[in-house]
């Protein structure tokens, strides 16, 4: 069978439900960490493929809903909306998704003889030892957000989260390596984030610090650094994607 081509892959990935798909070469992944670079999964690694799912609309204002039900107490309310609209439908359904297109891109790939390697969309559960998450916290093997700006789906925004030219933050993403050499898409060349013009997504976080003074650069690297352990469990803290919510793009 003959290899599949960047437009099969595409056309394979939007088919089901993947609104942006961009491809990278492996030299672009140079400045990322030791074992979690693409060769440290795949040796013969040339191309990484990512894309994007889009979060409907109807979920990211969630926040809104219910607010003159008298039954609900506003904590009550917000938990409820959190966990049972955002939660479900613009987060786990979302990466059910991510992880069955990852399947099914593996198997074409392997059907046409090539290698790859997959990773699970990332979720905020850690499924590995309690020991460890308290003593350290955790990252994913492979960074769908870093391989995401690789392959010119968007940029970091200031608050680390990928921004789309579309979309804004509104997206949940995957990516997997393969040793199919891909013509690179084109990176981002022009700002999406607004930085010092909005900084709304920074509003009342304690969780980011700026740390990237040169605003008028691409992010291609996090131009802030994050405690995640402050976002989970700061106590008084309930943004519940408050940062997201408050970023004007893609609306």
């Amino acid at each position: 069978m003959k290899a599949l081509t960047a437009e099969d892959i595409r056309a394979l990935l939007m088919a089901e439900g993947a609104v942006k798909v961009g491809f990278a070469p492996v030299e672009r992944f140079a400045g990322a960490p030791i074992g979690h670079r693409p060769e440290d999964f795949l040796p013969t690694a040339k191309s990484v493929i990512a894309w994007a799912v889009r979060v409907p609309k109807g979920v990211v204002d969630y926040d809104r809903y219910l607010s003159r039900a008298e039954d609900f107490p506003q904590d009550i309310r917000l938990e409820i909306l959190h966990n049972n609209v955002y939660g479900r439908l613009g987060y786990s359904t979302l990466n059910m998704m991510l992880d069955q297109m990852t399947i099914r891109l593996l198997w074409e790939l392997e059907r046409s003889g090539c290698r790859a390697v997959g990773f699970p969309a990332t979720y905020n559960e850690y499924h590995g030892s309690q020991s460890e998450i308290k003593r350290s916290g955790y990252r994913a093997p492979f960074s769908h957000r870093h391989a995401a700006v690789a392959a010119g789906l968007g940029e970091f925004g200031l608050n680390n989260i990928l921004v789309t030219e579309e979309y804004g933050p509104w997206v949940r993403l995957s990516s997997l390596i393969t040793d199919l050499e891909l013509p690179a898409s084109p990176l981002v060349d022009e700002p999406i984030c607004l930085r010092d013009g909005c900084r709304l997504c920074l509003e009342g976080c304690v969780a980011i610090e700026i740390v990237e003074e040169d605003l008028d650069q691409v992010f291609l690297q996090t131009p802030s650094r994050t405690d995640s352990r402050k976002c989970r469990e700061e106590p008084g803290c309930q943004t519940r994607g408050s940062c997201l919510r408050a970023c004007p793009l893609g609306r």
